[in-house]
């Protein structure tokens, strides 16, 4: 059999996405962008406090949020990680009166690698009104604060087997399927007909009902400390849900705001586990970064997820016929205002209203700094035109869906 790998357009220009890849012992993977995101502001403690390696901030205009990165023997056990998070946050917060919250992430200095790497051994959301209550925690009753998180007392999904896991940097430019010609031509049909009628066809969601005053508003790659809770307050003030696809990963190490999301009615997706392209994978091995990802969900929220968006958009029959057995939809999206290409809120503002019109599907990312700064901007934008931007379960509800491929 011939594997064509192709690219399909939904709108989108005919740009390959990269494909550069690194081991997951190295960082999390970070879409490259046209230009570096702006360096964050740093606060330097004084007196300084050992292990402490970079605190950084960033806000909405709203509030003010930091993040604490700290690195300390492997061996350190909970009282001494507890008793340092505590002398961070209180630090930190004295340190920066303008700030709402740090959040901390405490890691083995031996083999710590970035965000997404191995585990951090501890990780905690601190908010200014609950700094008194932080404070008083102890190692016995460190489990009455819902906000912090510990290494030693969590189990990981057992995940692929038997080798290396790769992460990729690709970009979500456009859906890249990979297949025969026959299964092309098919793919090609079923998007024409998903366009034109806002239903899933073929165990996809490319497009919802073009009739209906809404578009849906979606975040790939969540959750991320400093950047979770400023885009949540965001929304908040916006009065508006979103659907948020979610890293395995990130959301083992910080269950605390996967609940936020789920407290304040969003909508959680699947994004794998360790955010990997799914052509690297065998067949089981995509089922177990996908099944890891919805264990892990429904544990820590009770909810069990109806959507699954692949990392940079790579698919495969096999893939639908996989997200059938698990009763999953592929969701893709019409509207890519390519915010982590670091361009500016008036870029990014510019070609989120180009492609914006009725049944389409918004991608941003949660932890881009322009989105941050401009989601606000981009709801009012929206509700000027007449749309109202939702999650994507609600745009697609009264659809009709499940309609798969034959084998």
């Amino acid at each position: 059999m011939r594997v064509v790998p192709v690219l399909l357009l939904l709108g989108a220009s005919p740009v390959l996405a990269s494909s550069t890849i690194e081991s997951l012992s190295a960082a999390q993977p970070s879409s490259p962008g046209h230009r570096p995101a702006a360096k964050l502001p740093e606060l330097v403690l004084k007196p300084a406090i050992a292990g402490v390696k970079k605190i950084q901030y960033f806000g909405n205009g709203h509030i003010e949020v930091a993040g604490a990165l700290v690195l300390v023997p492997q061996d350190s056990r909970t009282p001494q990680l507890l008793k340092l998070a505590q002398q961070v946050a209180k630090a930190t917060l004295n340190a920066r009166l303008q700030l709402n919250e740090v959040d901390i992430s405490i890691h083995a200095r031996e083999n710590f690698r970035g965000f997404g790497g191995p585990a951090p051994l501890l990780t905690a959301s601190v908010p200014r009104a609950r700094l008194k209550e932080f404070l008083a925690l102890s190692a016995a009753n460190i489990r009455t604060y819902e906000r912090v998180w510990l290494a030693s007392e969590a189990k990981e999904p057992a995940l692929v087997a038997g080798g290396e896991v790769q992460a990729t940097r690709d970009r979500e430019r456009a859906p890249l399927f990979q297949g025969t010609v026959a299964q092309l031509i098919r793919q090609l049909i079923a998007q024409r007909k998903a366009r034109r009628s806002g239903e899933t066809v073929d165990g996809i969601v490319l497009h919802g009902n073009p009739g209906v005053k809404q578009a849906a508003l979606t975040f790939d790659d969540a959750v991320h400390p400093i950047y979770a809770p400023l885009l949540l307050d965001s929304l908040r003030m916006n009065r508006t849900r979103a659907t948020f696809f979610v890293v395995g990963r990130n959301v083992f190490a910080y269950p605390y705001f996967l609940r936020d999301l789920v407290k304040d009615g969003h909508e959680i997706g699947n994004h794998t586990y360790h955010h990997i392209r799914a052509s690297d994978l065998t067949i089981e091995q995509l089922e177990d970064e996908i099944v890891g990802t919805n264990q892990l969900v429904r544990e820590l929220t009770g909810q069990k997820m109806v959507y699954f968006r692949p990392p940079g958009g790579w698919y495969s029959l096999e893939m639908l016929m996989l997200l059938k057995k698990l009763n999953l939809t592929m969701a893709f999206w019409t509207n890519d205002p390519s915010d982590v290409d670091n361009l500016g809120a008036v870029e990014l503002e510019k070609r989120f209203l180009r492609d914006l019109h009725p049944g389409g599907i918004v991608l941003l990312h949660d932890n881009a700094q322009d989105t941050i700064l401009s989601i606000g901007q981009l709801i009012q934008k929206a509700k000027q035109r007449g749309i109202a931007l939702v999650p994507l379960g609600e745009l697609m509800s009264g659809t009709k869906r499940k309609v798969y491929p034959s084998q």
